[in-house]
């Protein structure tokens, strides 16, 4: 007797021949690299934590460590990104390919492969040929991921390696007797947290479905969980002690303390949300007010919670719940212990922590996969008018996702992402710098000064300490010490990309510039000069 789990029997759900069924994962391993290279004509959209990644992998393929660029061009160990993105990019920059054209081809082929994951998750649990091409459709014709895979950041490797880990995890907990996928979900879920310090949600998530879900005794699935678990930690435990030992602190945060954000932070989190699903025009309609987004977060939260007592009550209900039930289990937890840690982070660990689309994106992604495997779990427990009903739902929906995300590439063919934009390439301010001689130079932003003018700098000194918010004790001195630099070495303060006197007071100005000359300007910046002796 077949121990195969039952599949949804639908008109439109058939096997592919295995020849056509290779094409069709040809063609979406091709597409998903389209899109990021047609998003993508002035290269990778870069950003502050783009300069880390680029310049650790720099340090990396040079030998010299894991660290940023300092204006001589020494480094500062990095200790607040995990170091795997930096060490992928830094394995062809050892061969001299250049890193930025080598990240836009890895998160091409990233969104290549997270696609296909997502496609032969829904395909070989449901046996749909519709409702694994609906769930690939949701992924490719997402704005977030494109957004996602469109800068040069860790969140593309990251996303890649939830899913396999998460799938790869299901997959066991419906087979036991294969170990191969247990593995296969500690080694993923292991570089995702060697990727994003956020990874280590999804070991919890991973730990925690061995412990709920999986059919053995519970002394056996605690051993296999804490087993598991202990493998998945290994490498982020190893740098934290390096962190430890190079810079005193495990990741360049302040200590835990209670700061709830203001209620227009959580809001936020809610509109991206519903963006995710709806219309903007209705997002913003359903949290127009602070009372109306309650009432909308809490229709959620009922929803979301009678889903999960459903799927829990058919998962039950059987000695062998279908792969479709343990991916959904498993994709659901997921989603409770990553926004679990963000409420944690946002409240205890770093008030800093914007709640946007990047840190958000994971909890996308595992919702776009429910939202295709609930898709087919439904359809093939309904009469033949529901499951139209249903298809016709997954059409209009992936058409609207689809028609959104072409916007968007449009967009983004026109113009770059951050530093890689018509604005940042045409600075006359970074193309000044770009001619300044090898002398010490200061600026308010690095990134650009190192991805437009090509030159490494010295931050400028600021009174606030930027990671916490804190009075910087040390401001005088750091003052004392670049006014020393400049006037030493003849060099040079370089702000750019606002006019300043804008953004910073005019006391700090005045201690800033205090002794310097200007020697170039222009309405996006100004370049000082130190002043003769």
């Amino acid at each position: 007797m077949s121990n195969r789990s039952p599949r949804p029997a639908t008109g439109v759900d058939r096997r592919l021949p295995s020849a056509f069924a290779s094409l069709v994962l040809v063609l979406v391993a091709i597409i998903g690299p389209t899109v990021v290279y047609l998003s993508t004509p002035y290269g990778l959209g870069l950003r502050d934590d783009s300069y880390s990644y680029v310049t650790g992998a720099v340090s990396l393929a040079q030998g010299t460590g894991y660290g940023r660029l300092t204006g001589d061009g020494s480094l500062n160990p990095i200790t607040n990104f995990p170091p795997l993105y930096s060490l992928a990019l830094a394995l062809p920059a050892r061969l001299g390919i250049d890193v930025r054209v080598f990240a836009r081809t890895l998160n091409g082929l990233l969104f290549g492969v997270t696609t296909l994951i997502g496609l032969m998750a829904v395909y070989g649990s449901t046996g749909s040929v519709f409702y694994a091409g609906f769930g690939a459709g949701l992924l490719l014709g997402s704005l977030t991921l494109i957004e996602q895979f469109t800068w040069l950041q860790s969140e593309p490797l990251f996303l890649c390696l939830q899913l396999l880990a998460l799938v790869a995890i299901a997959s066991y907990i419906h087979r036991p007797p294969r170990p191969v996928f247990l593995w296969v979900a500690a080694i993923a879920s292991s570089l995702g947290a060697f990727t994003r310090f956020v990874g280590l949600g999804l070991i919890l998530a991973c730990g925690m479905a061995l412990v709920l879900l999986l059919r053995k005794p519970l002394s056996a699935r605690l051993k296999e969980a804490m087993s598991f678990m202990a493998v998945a930690v290994a490498p982020m435990i190893a740098f934290t002690i390096r962190n430890f030992a190079v810079k005193g602190s495990a990741a360049n945060r302040p200590a835990p303390f209670w700061h709830p954000p203001p209620p227009e932070v959580w809001r936020g989190g809610l509109v991206l949300f519903l963006k995710w699903l709806l219309p903007d025009r209705v997002a913003a309609f359903l949290t127009d007010s602070s009372s109306m987004s309650l009432v909308t977060f809490l229709f959620l939260s009922v929803g979301a919670i009678w889903l999960g007592l459903r799927l829990a009550r058919r998962a039950n209900a059987t000695s062998s719940p279908s792969l479709v039930l343990s991916h959904l289990s498993v994709q659901a937890l997921f989603c409770l212990v990553y926004l679990g840690l963000i409420v944690f982070t946002v409240l205890l660990l770093d008030r800093l922590t914007p709640i946007d689309e990047r840190i958000l994106a994971p909890l996308h992604l595992s919702i776009l996969l429910i939202l295709a495997l609930a898709a087919a779990h439904l359809s093939g427990s309904s009469s033949a008018r529901a499951r139209l009903s249903v298809a016709i739902l997954c059409l209009g929906f992936a058409a609207f996702q689809i028609y959104r995300s072409g916007l968007i590439v449009e967009s983004l063919a026109r113009d770059g992402h951050g530093y890689s934009s018509e604005r940042w390439r045409t600075s006359p301010t970074l193309a000044y710098a770009r001619g300044l001689p090898a002398v010490p130079i200061f600026s308010n932003n690095l990134p650009a000064m190192y991805f437009i003018a090509g030159r490494t700098a010295y931050a400028i000194p600021s009174p606030t300490n930027l990671s916490n918010l804190e009075p910087n004790p040390s401001y005088g001195n750091e003052l004392e010490e670049m006014r020393h630099l400049l006037r030493q070495g003849d060099g040079f303060l370089v702000l750019v990309g606002f006019a300043p006197t804008d953004v910073q007071g005019a006391e700090e100005w005045r201690n800033l510039t205090a002794g310097l000359l200007p020697v170039q300007g222009s309405s996006e910046g100004i370049v000082y000069g130190a002043a003769e002796p």
